[in-house]
This record gives structure tokens, C-alpha cells and sequence, in this order.
């Protein structure tokens, strides 16, 4: 990660209005406890949320559950990508996401008040009871790459 002189400042945008920001963490950075804590609990809810998803599957033994466990838990990388490796299943993984984040709107609920919990359930029942999701995903996924052969010239 590049260092404070040479990280990139950016803008966030806030409801139409434009704020400039510059990022203060950085390899090798100290935490204070509170981030730290934070860190954690981001960590924390990673590992919740790859492992709910892997139980909802069906049943597992135990003991081949927490080899899994023990064995991703030393693999794990915070911000590194955990998900599916296949483009197509990560793609309608985020498809069917927005669809229960947007239908949950349409309901007039607020997704945030819901646990995440809640939400897993909801996108892995999308995924298990609608095709669309994978179909889509997968004409996306060959739609890209056929641009990148047929259109995207690189100079290498």
C-alpha cells in the first residue's frame, strides 16, 4: 500500500455535495484500541457471514465444520476477497443481494433494520428458488468477456 505521501486523496459525495477526504491508514499503521476492536468485529462478521453461508447448505459433521473453520480462520486475510473464486457465482450472489436490499424498499423496510442473519437467508433463498440469478449473472459474465476479445484492444 503506497505510503501518506503518495496515497491518492478522494472525494465523497454526500447528498450531492462533494467533500474532500484522504485516507489515513496505511501498512504498518498503529491501531488505537477502539479500531482495533472494530477491526475485530469486522473480521468477526466476515467469518460469521462465509461460514452461515456454508451451514444453510445442510447438514455438516461437526468436526469437518471446525477443521474448515480452523483452517480458514488461519488462511484469512481481512479485505481480501473470500467469496465464490467462480465469477458467476459471485456475480449472482451480488445480483440476488440487490434484489432482496430492493424488495425489502419496496416493502417499506428499511434493510438496516434487519440482522444480517436475516439478510443471508433472504439472498440464499433467491439464489436457491430463482434461476434468473444465475442465468443473468452468466449472460453478464460471457457479455464481458466477448467485449474484451471483440472490442478492448490492449497495447502490451
Amino acid at each position: 500500500m503506497p505510503d501518506a505521501s503518495t496515497r491518492a486523496r478522494i472525494t465523497i459525495t454526500i447528498k450531492g455535495l462533494e467533500f474532500p477526504y484522504e485516507p489515513i491508514y496505511h501498512t504498518g499503521h498503529v491501531c488505537t484500541e477502539a479500531e482495533a476492536r472494530i477491526l475485530d468485529k469486522v473480521r468477526a462478521d466476515s467469518l460469521r457471514n462465509v461460514f452461515a453461508r456454508k451451514l444453510e447448505k445442510g447438514p455438516v459433521a461437526n468436526e469437518a465444520i471446525q477443521a474448515e473453520w480452523r483452517a480458514y480462520l488461519r488462511d484469512y486475510e481481512l479485505g481480501m476477497r473470500h467469496g465464490a473464486a467462480d465469477p458467476i457465482d459471485a456475480l449472482a450472489h451480488k445480483l440476488a443481494r440487490e434484489a432482496v436490499l430492493s424488495k425489502t424498499r419496496q416493502l417499506g423496510i428499511d434493510p438496516r433494520s434487519k440482522t444480517q442473519d436475516w439478510l443471508d437467508a433472504q439472498i440464499a433463498k433467491a439464489l436457491d428458488t430463482n434461476s434468473w440469478f444465475i442465468e443473468e449473472a452468466s449472460r453478464r459474465i460471457a457479455a464481458t468477456r466477448e467485449a474484451a476479445e471483440q472490442v478492448i484492444d490492449l497495447d502490451i
